[in-house]
C-alpha cells in the first residue's frame, strides 16, 4: 500500500506510530511471553550508565533513571557543566554548512533545505543544538530519518537517548532500534536496503561496542564535589551562617578555668 503524504501533513508522533490505536493483546499470552523473552536476550543493555556512575546512590536504579540522573545532576543542577554544554552546542550549531559538487558550491539543493529546516517544529540551528547537547550529556545521539519515497530523507528528528534501546543480530550488529514512550514501543528496522531509519552518533567508549560514553562520566567527581559544596554553602546561609554544631571544651576543674577575665588574678 502506497501513501502520498506531503511534508508537514503528518506529525512526528504519527510518523512513529504513537498516534495509532493500541494493538489488541494476543489471546495466547504464553506464546507472547516466550517471544518477548527470546527477543530480550538480544537487547544491548546500557551497562555504562549503571551503578558505576557516581550520582547513583542506590543499586536498584535502572538504566533509564541513571541516564536521567546524569542530566539532572550535571546539566540541570551544575551551572559549570550546563554552560560548558551550551557553549559547545551553540558554537557547533552556528557553523555555516556548505554543499559542493566537485569545485562548485551549490546554493539550491534539497539537502540544504533539509538542514535549514529539518522538521516542521525546528529550525536547523535549534535541531543541531539539540543533537550536540544530547551527544555531550548522554554520549549518544539518535536521529530519526523520515522520507516519502524511501530514497531521500525529507525530515529529521532527534530522539531522546534515554528512551532508545538497541537490538543486535546474531553477529552483534545493530538490527533494530526500539523507542519507548510510556507503555508503547516502536521498533525501527535497520536491516533495509533503503534509508536507515535511525542514525546513531556516539562518543568513543573503550568499554562498549555500541553505546557512547558521556563526558559527564569522566567529570563526575568534579561535578559531585561542586554540587555538594554548593548545597553545603546554601544550607549554611539558610542557618544564618552558623555551623550546625559547636566544639565545647571543658577543663579538668570545670569551665571556670576557661575564664579570660582578670577577676581571679586581682583578688590574689
Amino acid at each position: 500500500m502506497n501513501y502520498k503524504i506531503e511534508r508537514g501533513d503528518i506529525s512526528f508522533l504519527q510518523r512513529m506510530g504513537f498516534a495509532q490505536k493500541p494493538i489488541e493483546k494476543s489471546v495466547n499470552n504464553a506464546n507472547t511471553s516466550n517471544a518477548k523473552a527470546e527477543e530480550r536476550k538480544n537487547y544491548v543493555p546500557l551497562t555504562q550508565y549503571g551503578q558505576e556512575f557516581g550520582f547513583l546512590l542506590s543499586e536498584d536504579f535502572t538504566d533509564d533513571i541513571s541516564i536521567s540522573s546524569m542530566a539532572r545532576n550535571a546539566y540541570m543542577q551544575n551551572p559549570i557543566a550546563h554552560r560548558a554544554v551550551r557553549m559547545v552546542a551553540e558554537a557547533a550549531a552556528s557553523i555555516h554548512l556548505q554543499l559542493f559538487k566537485a569545485d562548485e558550491e551549490l546554493t539550491d539543493h534539497p539537502l540544504l533545505d533539509l538542514v535549514t529546516r529539518p522538521n516542521i517544529n525546528m529550525a536547523g540551528r535549534e535541531f543541531f543544538e539539540q543533537c550536540y547537547s544530547q551527544l555531550m550529556i548522554d554520549g549518544n545521539c539518535y536521529i530519526k530519518q523520515s522520507s516519502i519515497d524511501d530514497t531521500h530523507p525529507d525530515t529529521l528528528y532527534s530522539l531522546r537517548p534515554d528512551r532508545m534501546r538497541m537490538i543486535v543480530d546474531e553477529q552483534g550488529w545493530p538490527a533494530f532500534y526500539e523507542y519507548k514512550l510510556g507503555a508503547k514501543k516502536v521498533r525501527f528496522n535497520q536491516q533495509v536496503d533503503m534509508i536507515k531509519p535511525i542514525l546513531h552518533l556516539t562518543y568513543y567508549n573503550p568499554n562498549d561496542d555500541h553505546y557512547g560514553q558521556s563526558p559527564f562520566k569522566s567529570a563526575r567527581l568534579a561535578i559531585e564535589i561542586h554540587n555538594a559544596a554548593s548545597k553545603w554553602n546554601k544550607a549554611l546561609r539558610n542557618n544564618s551562617a552558623r555551623p550546625s554544631g559547636a566544639v565545647v571544651y571543658k577543663g579538668q576543674e570545670g569551665q571556670g578555668n576557661l575564664c579570660a577575665c582578670p577577676c581571679k588574678g586581682s583578688q590574689n
